[in-house]
């Protein structure tokens, strides 16, 4: 990320655009889902349904399961972002237990879970955290392809360089352009030189439909800009 002759770090799975995240199902899709497909709770659905946004007015509750199996389905009280540490979340289901008991492979990550230094288990995707039976722990979402709009403050990865653009990922339909002097103060003569694979937080500035999105860190960081 490049601001202040400044990189920062940030793990790629965080790379989402801040106008409409992609990766978070709808609170009222959320509620629905949990306690028709995973047995939980209505006060568990109405409370991941809250944690992610609006609230579960819409959604028709009646019927909804009263209590969670222990050794069911979703973690319904669990709604997950990217960088959480969830280890010792997981480590607590009483899945676990039973899965030593049996000799079943205690841990198997799916979609939206990685494994750090140190045995930790991390996010990398919003949603609800997930487990099937006998041991696999995913996590829950309703990630889309990201389509870049004008005006979208955006971060993504520098994938290629020369001296006139850079050519960022943002994860979505397209590379978009970021030109070498889209940057408050950057001349011929002083510009940033950022290196592959370095995260950059940007702005849309135009996406024709004919050719890539170009990117802007001048004013990035500035609301209204």
């Amino acid at each position: 990320m490049w601001r202040a002759g400044v990189h920062l770090c940030v793990p790629p799975a965080v790379f989402v655009a801040v106008r409409r995240p992609p990766s978070v199902l709808p609170p009222a899709q959320i509620a629905a889902h949990l306690w028709r497909t995973h047995s939980c709770s209505m006060a568990a659905a109405s409370h991941a349904a809250t944690s992610v946004g609006s609230g579960i007015d819409d959604v028709d509750m009646e019927g909804a399961p009263t209590s969670l199996d222990p050794a069911g389905s979703a973690f319904s009280e669990r709604v997950v972002c990217p960088g959480d540490d969830v280890t010792d979340f997981i480590s607590a289901h009483p899945a676990m237990a039973a899965a030593h008991a049996t000799g079943v492979p205690t841990l198997k990550l799916g979609v939206g879970l990685l494994a750090c230094a140190g045995e930790r288990v991390t996010a990398t995707k919003a949603g609800v955290l997930t487990f099937v039976k006998p041991n696999r722990f995913f996590v829950l979402n309703a990630q889309t392809r990201y389509v870049a709009a004008q005006g979208d403050q955006v971060i993504g990865i520098v994938v290629d360089k020369n001296a006139d653009f850079y050519r960022v990922k943002l994860h979505g339909s397209a590379v978009a352009m970021l030109p070498a002097l889209a940057f408050d103060g950057a001349s011929k003569r002083n510009k940033p030189s950022i290196p592959v694979g370095a995260p950059i937080f940007a702005r849309v500035v135009s996406c024709p439909k004919s050719m890539d999105p170009e990117l802007s860190c001048q004013g990035a960081f500035r609301d209204g800009a």
